[in-house]
């Protein structure tokens, strides 16, 4: 089943105080899904607990009948860096992520603890009335949702945030954890629903995005992997597996090839919907130096043909590929974006693969290796 997001989120960014607060911080709104584990059906009324590095709860929200949840979050609760504030250039988070043109980064600032029962409320209807003109930055289902979603989350923040969780375990639930530090990109969670496992741990960022809130306004988005709930009693096992950009299967036909033959190169993965358009994957000879543009065959496979250089050399060539969104407004190839991944180590199976949500698509690199023969000797 397909992972729709309903950036349920928006009007969270439009509760911005900022009149209330001694200081603000750059901030964006870090989101998922909750899935059942036996089928994928979304969970509906599944709470989901943020927490920091410290184990302090940083925010919750009960998912919807798609089984989102959305929560504004600092930067550092993902691991990752905020950009350069309004400026929309390219930077780095956490040293590697490269933001396109088209991102900036908005002020979301939370209310003092001390005020935050009368601020909320009071902003809650207003910020409701104004989120007819919010849309998400791509297309499909998720912007088609995002407005009355967006407004169905005022309430239930102002709830959540202020009143809690009448759930009888949630003093409980809300107990700090165990200091740890996270990954890039990672954001420490609990997720329970009455009736399954909890699930306490990490979900990845997969995407970075943004939100047109009005016309020259946008926000920054951080999607997540699905948490998957199993029942209790159940064989199975609550857990948050990594679907979206992640290489499951990269092969050669033939794997040994003689010089001046083709190559057919094939990779299965699975890309968000979200991204839209724009994708490019780059396959690599890491030995000649050379770049195949790989072509969508449909569903989670892609193809390219491979040269075997007639005249050598002659022995094992490693290809990696890596997939990417143009930063580029008309979506197409960006060669300056394609070099920057190389400098960060994205082809180069001898460096650790940069975490890049922002530009990458994908969560590791494709490979594998052709072995080049020399010629067949013509009679």
């Amino acid at each position: 089943m397909a992972i729709r997001f309903s950036y349920r989120l928006l009007v969270l960014l439009s509760l911005a105080l900022s009149a209330m607060l001694p200081a603000s911080a750059a901030r964006l709104v870090v989101g998922g899904q909750v899935l059942d584990a036996a089928d994928g059906r979304p969970l509906a009324g599944a709470t989901v607990a943020v927490f920091d590095d410290g184990g302090e709860v940083v925010g919750t929200d009960d998912t919807d009948a798609e089984g989102v949840w959305a929560v504004p979050v600092d930067w550092a609760h993902c691991h990752l860096k905020a950009p350069p504030g309004g400026k929309g250039l390219f930077s780095t988070v956490t040293g590697v992520v490269l933001w396109p043109f088209r991102m900036v980064s908005d002020i979301v600032v939370t209310p003092a603890s001390s005020a935050i029962k009368g601020a909320i409320k009071a902003a809650g209807g207003a910020a409701a009335a104004g989120v007819g003109v919010a849309a998400a930055a791509g297309a499909g289902p998720v912007a088609a949702a995002a407005a009355g979603a967006a407004a169905r989350t005022v309430g239930s923040y102002a709830a959540e945030q202020v009143v809690g969780d009448p759930d009888e375990d949630l003093d409980q639930k809300m107990k700090p954890l165990q200091s740890s530090r996270g990954a890039t990109g990672q954001v420490r969670v609990r997720v329970w629903k009455k009736g399954f496992q909890d699930y306490t741990g990490v979900t990845g960022v997969y995407l970075l995005s943004s939100i047109r809130m009005e016309e020259d306004r946008h926000a920054p988005l951080a999607l997540t992997d699905a948490v998957h709930l199993a029942r209790s009693g159940s064989g199975l096992t609550s857990s948050a597996p990594v679907r979206f950009g992640w290489f499951r299967r990269v092969e050669a036909d033939p794997a040994v090839a003689p010089g001046g033959s083709r190559v057919r190169l094939s990779a299965e993965i699975t890309l968000p919907r979200e991204v839209g358009s724009g994708v490019w994957m780059i396959a690599r000879n890491l030995t000649t130096r050379k770049d195949y543009v790989m072509i969508h065959a449909g569903g989670d496979l892609w193809h390219a043909d491979l040269d075997a250089p007639e005249r050598g050399p002659f022995r094992n060539h490693e290809i990696a590929i890596v997939a990417y969104r143009s930063p580029l407004e008309d979506g197409g190839r960006d060669r300056g974006a394609e070099g920057r991944l190389e400098r960060q180590g994205a082809f180069d199976p001898k460096k650790p693969f940069p975490v890049d949500p922002a530009l990458l698509l994908c969560r590791n690199r494709g490979y594998t290796v052709v072995t080049v023969t020399r010629p067949e000797k013509r009679r």
